[in-house]
C-alpha cells in the first residue's frame, strides 16, 4: 500500500538500458565527508589517454555536445564541497566506452526559498554549466525545472549530463565551483553527491545487461509514502549468474527497501547526507519480467530522498529466438463505469499488451481474439527484442448470453519459432451487460376537470423516457 508523499518529487524511470561485455562502472564523490571515504586518484591524471576508446559503431546521440577544446593543465584534487576538483577512479585499461552519465546532487540551503547560486561546472576541462541557478520549490507542484539538465526538488538541485563524447578511460575529473549570487540573501550551497556512470565493453565474452533509472523522489513528514521503480528482466531463457542492484540517495539516514517484495539491508550512508547501497539480488531476480525496487523513509528518520538506481546483470543466453508473451488484456478500458465487462448495446474495445522478451526480433505474426463464437484477427508486422506493443480490437457483441468466454492467442499459426509458447494464450470469462437503460421521468400532472366527490375527473400525466 502506498500514499502520496507530502513533498512531491519525480519517480525514477529508465533513461538507459543496454548490453555490454564489460559492465557498468560507477565512482562517486561524497559530500559532507566526515568519515574520509573519498579517494585521491590524482596520480592517474598523468596517465590519462587522449584516445577515449569509444566504439565508433555506437553513436551517442543524446550526449551534450561541446566543441570546446579542453585546456591542458595540471589537475590537483580539492575536496571542498563548494569548490570541488575530483579525479574519478580509472576504468579498466581495455575499456571501450559505450555511454557515460554524470549525475550530481547539490544542496542549496532551504526546502522552498530561492537562494540563487552562481555555478561553473567543468568535466575534463570542458564547461557544461556556467549560469545562475535560481528557482523556488512548491511541495504541492513538484519538480522545478531550470533547464533540460538541471532541476530542483526540496532543497536539492539535481544535475544530469550525458558526457559520452568527453569521457576517457582514465584521468576523468570534475571541477565544480559554487558561490552565492546574492550575498545579502545568505545560503551555503554544497555538493552532496557527484557520480560518474560508464557502460563499457572490454573485449571478452561476458554479457552484462544494465539499466539506469533516474528521478528525484522524496519522502518527508508522512509515514505512508512508498516509492517504487522497475527494471526489466533479461531475455527469456537466459541463465543469470549475478544481479547487482544499487541505490543512490541524498539523506543523512538510509531508507527502507524491498526488491520483489523481499526486504533488503539498509547500510549507513558514506557521506553526511548521501550514500550508495549495493545488494546482490540474484536469487530474487526475475527473467523476462519486471523487477521492482520499493523504498520509503525509515521510522526513525524525518527525511529520505533517492535520485537514481542501477541494475547490472551478468547473464548468458543460448536461446537465440524471440519469446512473445501477453502482458495484459484490457476490456473497454476507457469506460470507467463499465470496464471489464462486454457491452451488448454499444461497441466494445479490447486492448492486448504484448512483449517480446527474447533475444531476436519477431517478424510478422497474428493476434487472434475470440469472444463467444466470434473471432477477430490483427497482424503485427514486427516486434523487436525487449520491446512492447499493444493491439486494439473493436467489435459489436449481440449474443443474449450473460457470461462470455474471451480468448486471446498470439501466433496461433506457429509462424514464429520461440523460446516458449507458454505465455501466448489468455482466457477469461466476462459478464455481458447492457449499458443503456430506460429512465422514465414524470414531467407534469394536469387535472382537466374540477375534482368533485362522486364525479369522474380526468387527470393527464406527461411521462418521458430520458434514458
Amino acid at each position: 500500500m502506498s500514499a502520496d508523499s507530502y513533498y512531491t518529487g519525480e519517480n525514477l524511470t529508465t533513461i538507459e538500458e543496454g548490453t555490454v561485455s564489460g559492465g557498468l562502472y560507477s565512482d562517486s564523490y561524497f559530500g559532507y565527508d566526515d568519515h574520509k571515504v573519498n579517494v585521491d586518484y590524482s596520480n592517474t591524471i598523468n596517465n590519462e589517454q587522449t584516445n577515449t576508446q569509444k566504439d565508433n559503431d555506437q553513436s551517442s546521440g543524446d550526449s551534450q555536445t561541446n566543441t570546446q577544446t579542453p585546456t591542458q593543465k595540471k589537475i590537483k584534487t580539492q575536496f571542498n564541497d563548494s569548490n570541488l576538483t575530483y579525479v574519478y577512479k580509472p576504468l579498466p585499461s581495455n575499456a571501450k566506452i559505450q555511454s557515460a552519465h554524470l549525475i550530481i546532487g547539490v544542496y542549496m540551503t532551504n526546502m522552498a526559498v530561492d537562494y540563487p547560486i552562481n555555478m561553473t561546472l567543468e568535466f575534463n576541462g570542458i564547461t557544461y554549466v556556467n549560469k545562475t541557478l535560481s528557482c523556488r520549490y512548491d511541495h504541492s507542484v513538484g519538480k522545478s525545472v531550470i533547464d533540460e539538465n538541471i532541476s530542483r526538488v526540496t532543497s536539492d538541485y539535481l544535475i544530469h549530463l550525458n558526457v559520452t563524447d568527453n569521457v576517457k578511460v582514465s584521468g576523468n575529473y570534475l571541477s565544480l565551483e559554487m558561490v552565492n549570487a546574492n550575498e545579502s540573501l545568505g545560503g551555503d550551497p554544497k555538493i552532496k553527491l557527484a557520480t560518474l556512470l560508464v557502460a563499457y565493453d572490454d573485449g571478452d565474452y561476458d554479457t552484462y545487461y544494465y539499466t539506469i533509472n533516474l528521478g528525484h523522489d522524496v519522502a518527508n513528514i508522512d509515514d505512508g509514502y512508498v516509492g517504487s521503480t522497475t527494471f526489466k528482466g533479461v531475455y527469456s531463457g537466459s541463465r543469470v549468474y549475478d544481479a547487482e542492484l544499487k541505490s543512490y540517495y541524498l539523506a543523512s539516514q538510509n531508507g527502507v527497501y524491498k526488491f520483489n517484495n523481499k526486504a533488503l539491508e539498509s547500510t549507513p550512508p558514506q557521506g553526511g547526507y548521501d550514500g550508495i547501497s549495493t545488494w546482490n539480488v540474484t536469487r530474487s531476480y526475475k527473467r523476462a519480467a519486471d523487477n521492482t525496487l520499493t523504498y520509503q523513509r525509515s521510522a526513525s528518520a524525518a527525511y529520505f530522498k533517492i535520485i537514481f538506481a542501477t541494475m547490472q546483470v551478468k547473464f548468458y543466453n543460448s536461446e537465440m529466438s524471440p519469446d512473445l508473451s501477453i502482458r495484459n488484456v484490457k476490456i473497454n478500458p476507457n469506460n470507467y463505469d463499465y470496464n471489464n465487462s462486454i457491452f451488448l448495446d454499444q461497441e466494445n474495445e479490447v486492448v492486448v499488451d504484448l512483449e517480446n522478451t527474447g533475444t531476436r526480433n519477431a517478424n510478422s505474426f497474428n493476434v487472434t481474439l475470440t469472444v463467444g463464437n466470434d473471432t477477430y484477427t490483427q497482424n503485427v508486422t514486427n516486434l523487436s527484442s525487449m520491446q512492447e506493443t499493444s493491439v486494439t480490437f473493436k467489435f459489436n457483441y449481440t449474443s443474449a448470453a450473460e457470461d462470455v468466454d474471451l480468448n486471446v492467442v498470439v501466433d496461433a499459426e506457429n509462424i514464429v519459432t520461440e523460446v516458449s509458447k507458454k505465455d501466448n494464450r489468455y482466457n477469461e470469462n466476462y459478464q455481458a451487460i447492457y449499458t443503456k437503460f430506460p429512465d422514465l421521468n414524470v414531467e407534469g400532472v394536469i387535472i382537466e376537470d374540477e375534482l368533485l366527490i362522486n364525479n369522474a375527473s380526468t387527470v393527464k400525466i406527461n411521462i418521458s423516457n430520458i434514458g
